[in-house]
């Protein structure tokens, strides 16, 4: 992800819609290892991907979301926002990071009825769950299943992963326009991982 290449994408979205109202950031990369081990080029990567990008794109369209007098950016961030986990250095420092940047964004926007707010799912079944479960099952001599109950979910008191389609119910929610008050707050879905 470039500042250039995000910038290129904006306003290619410009140039088809003619304006953007609501920008959704939602990106994200992962690698697990001790601090010690992490490699630097994948540290790199994921900040890149997980957090630079969000700046990059809201960046391309808070100005004109100030001029026309409306916007919403919505950030998917992740309950790694808000807590830590061993292990997962980048991706928690970069989801720490776009926590931060929705608020500075919030208060930029107030006065221009341009909202910002995150979203900090808990384990949602994507494809970079699933890697993530394949690459666990490895690394401790277990079942997939062992890794989904002791280690995925182990830290949730809802023992299930989190339906993809409640994050898009709470996006469309901070997308309306009567969502005008609500910013630069935080939304957990977290199967009350957070709460503890």
């Amino acid at each position: 992800m470039t500042p250039e290449g995000v910038q290129e994408l904006v306003d290619f979205a410009y140039s088809e819609m003619g304006s953007v109202d609501v920008l959704v950031n939602n990106a994200g990369i992962q690698h697990v290892a001790p601090i010690e081990d992490f490699p630097i080029e994948k540290y790199q990567q994921i900040i890149a991907l997980n957090l630079n990008s969000v700046f990059y794109a809201s960046k391309a369209v808070f100005k004109k979301m100030k001029d026309q007098n409306f916007g919403r950016i919505i950030n998917v961030s992740s309950v790694h926002g808000i807590r830590a986990s061993e292990f997962k250095s980048a991706y928690v420092t970069a989801k720490h990071g776009v926590i931060g940047l929705t608020k500075v964004l919030a208060l930029e926007g107030a006065q221009f009825n341009v909202t910002c707010n995150a979203i900090c799912p808990g384990y949602v079944k994507t494809p970079l769950v699933e890697g993530q479960i394949r690459d666990q099952a490895k690394a401790h001599q277990m079942s997939e299943e062992e890794v989904v109950e002791k280690v995925m979910l182990q830290k949730q008191a809802v023992k299930s992963f989190i339906p993809i389609e409640k994050l898009g119910e709470i996006a469309v929610f901070l997308a309306a326009e009567n969502a005008t008050t609500v910013s630069g707050s935080t939304f957990t879905l977290d199967g009350a991982w957070s709460a503890q």
